[in-house]
C-alpha cells in the first residue's frame, strides 16, 4: 500500500471520527497521518528511515528549521 493511500485513510478516519464527535480518535488519526507523511518525506529526501511513534514525529518536526515557524508553532496547539 502506498504512503499516499495510508495517509489518506488516516485522514479519512480522522474526519469521520470528528464528524461523529469522537475528538480524541480524530486527533490520534491526524497525528498518525502526519507521522506517515513525515516518514515518506524523509525517505524522499534520502534520509535514513526514522522510526518513532506519531508524537515523536511531531516533536521531530517542531525542531526542524525546514518547516515554517507557523507550522511548527501549530504543532504545539
Amino acid at each position: 500500500m502506498s504512503d499516499f493511500v495510508r495517509i489518506d485513510r488516516e485522514l479519512s478516519a480522522a474526519r469521520a471520527a470528528w464528524e461523529q464527535g469522537v475528538e480524541g480518535k480524530a486527533r490520534v488519526c491526524a497525528r498518525r497521518a502526519v507521522a506517515l507523511a513525515d516518514q515518506a518525506w524523509l525517505v524522499a529526501a534520502g534520509d535514513p528511515v526514522w522510526q518513532g511513534d506519531a508524537m515523536a514525529h511531531l516533536r521531530r518536526i517542531q525542531q526542524q528549521a525546514e518547516f515554517s515557524l507557523p507550522v511548527r508553532q501549530r504543532l504545539n496547539a
